[in-house]
């Protein structure tokens, strides 16, 4: 077991810590309550205007989370971007750009019409984003500011989409838009390193939407405000599922049905919240000889994909499965086994009136 794997279950709350484990914890109490102290300090500071925050002269919307990853942010966003479109306005997505090689202060990753930059030099999400989203400018670097000031110089946009833009309060917002796991949102509770939050739960109360992902049911929202108490009760909460789409062939983009995969498989990601994958998977009804998880952002390489194939066709597998995260970092990469990856989309469950009239109500003016 890797330190990650055992780890990230205590701090997401899927398990309680023992032995050595609690031992640990508790010392680093004292380090994550110093954390979400400081947090809150520099919310104090941007609120009462000590620290400077920028607003633009078109809306921006923040996709942001209160938890470290792995709550749909990307997909989220892409529906935003795509619903934007089809109303006829123009976004441009401006993101952190984590994980990318590119060390310039503003990096462009598309120009709205064609994507310049891929992974390693990209980050992950914006490359998928950039990809999934012909004709819409999607910029990268870590003063997002800076990027708006690119954005509105360099395209004609309306609207400015702020990925995982809730802890970045240099710029001001017009909608806040959380997204949280609807079966554990606050983890266990407990503020980084000690828990999986960035900030107290008491920080939500900034938030104008919050969003469930991974729901199942309309209970999930009781339950979630029983777990989250006063801090959303004024807050309006939507449930939202990862929905898969199709799987698509890295080597040349052909979406395929489940039984054109050649199984068994075995699959692997670099992501948050790997068992997700593994559970979306398992309910497709694929079957996996193997399931590799590696590092949120990990940076592939071939070595890892050309020994992991080797071992699972030692196993029988006969195809390699991943995310579309992965799949961005794997452009004409071609092995002895084929690998696919899992397309996904964000689907709501019941009403969506709160967050559609928001930002309908906002680009209309």
């Amino acid at each position: 077991m890797s330190l990650s794997s055992r780890w990230i279950p205590i701090l997401t709350g899927e398990r309680q810590a023992q032995g050595l484990e609690r031992l640990a914890m508790a010392g680093l109490f004292g380090v994550g309550r110093l954390y979400g102290a400081v947090q809150w300090l520099r919310r104090q500071l941007f609120a009462y205007g000590v620290l400077a925050s920028e607003r633009f002269e078109c809306p921006v919307i923040s996709v942001g989370n209160l938890s470290s990853g792995g709550t749909g942010k990307t997909p989220m966003t892409l529906w935003l971007a795509e619903h934007l479109l089809t109303h006829g306005i123009r976004p441009v997505i401006v993101s952190r750009g984590y994980g990318q090689g590119s060390k310039e202060p503003v990096t462009v990753v598309s120009d709205a019409e064609r994507v310049l930059l891929h992974p390693p030099l990209a980050g992950d999400e914006p490359s998928l984003l950039a990809q999934r989203l012909p004709g819409v400018p999607v910029i990268t670097g870590p003063d997002r500011r800076r990027c708006i000031y690119e954005a509105l110089s360099r395209f004609t946009v309306d609207l400015v989409l702020l990925d995982d833009g809730f802890q970045h309060l240099k710029v001001q917002r017009d909608l806040d838009i959380v997204l949280m796991d609807a079966r554990r949102p606050l983890g266990n509770g407990e503020v980084l390193p000690r828990g999986i939050l960035r900030e107290f739960p008491s920080t939500l109360r900034q938030a104008d939407l919050l969003i469930l992902t991974r729901a199942d049911a309309e209970t999930d929202e009781v339950q979630a405000r029983i777990a989250l108490g006063d801090a959303v009760a004024e807050l309006p909460i939507l449930l939202a599922q990862h929905a898969p789409l199709s799987f698509v062939a890295c080597k040349d983009g052909r979406e395929c049905a489940l039984d054109e995969i050649p199984q068994p498989a075995a699959a692997f990601c670099g992501i948050a919240q790997p068992h997700a994958f593994q559970q979306s998977l398992e309910h497709l009804g694929c079957r996996l000889v193997s399931f590799t998880p590696f590092g949120d952002h990990h940076p592939f390489c071939r070595e890892d994909l050309e020994q992991m194939a080797d071992q699972v066709r030692h196993q029988g597998g006969r195809s390699l499965l991943c995310t579309e995260k992965e799949a961005v970092k794997l452009r004409g990469w071609e092995l002895e086994l084929p690998i696919y990856y899992l397309k996904m989309q964000i689907c709501f469950l019941g009403d969506l009136s709160p967050l559609v009239q928001r930002v309908d109500t906002l680009v209309n003016g």
